[in-house]
């Protein structure tokens, strides 16, 4: 999902990940704060511990492979899917897969990109690979 802020009357695409859902608005995102400047060709609008930054977007699309498994229950928690995940785990009718699955959630050291846990918990929770990725770079600077 992209997620626009109104800059000077200029909607701009945010480039960086939202962490409270309820704070966007019919696709909008409302931000009363100082507005970095920016050279939209090489840099996107961030928002990070409550202030919008400009990062390169080389930055952006950097992908992360691996996060711990509290990066992962921190960042879901800050995005308010904490409980869905642990919600999902156990709607699981495979009997084998659930047992699978929570064993994974609860004794997993790191958690791995490419883990087909994170892609049922993707499908699960109807998030986008961007969305994920996303997930996944905010997590590993916690």
């Amino acid at each position: 999902m992209s997620i626009y802020i109104k800059i000077n009357g200029d909607i701009v695409e945010l480039g960086g990940t939202v962490i409270n859902e309820a704070m966007i608005k019919d696709g909008f995102f409302e931000y009363n704060g100082i507005v970095p400047e920016i050279d939209y060709k090489t840099q996107r609008l961030v928002y990070e511990d409550g202030t919008l930054k400009a990062i390169d977007k080389e930055t952006t699309n950097e992908k992360i492979e691996k996060i711990t498994l509290r990066q992962t229950k921190l960042i879901l928690n800050q995005m308010g899917l904490l409980s869905g995940v642990e919600a999902y785990i156990n709607s699981i009718e495979d009997e084998q897969l659930k047992a699978t699955a929570k064993i994974e959630w609860e004794y997993a050291n790191d958690v791995e990109r490419n883990n087909p846990l994170i892609a049922t918990l993707q499908n699960g929770l109807n998030l986008s690979d961007e969305q994920v990725d996303s997930m996944f770079r905010e997590a590993s600077k916690l």
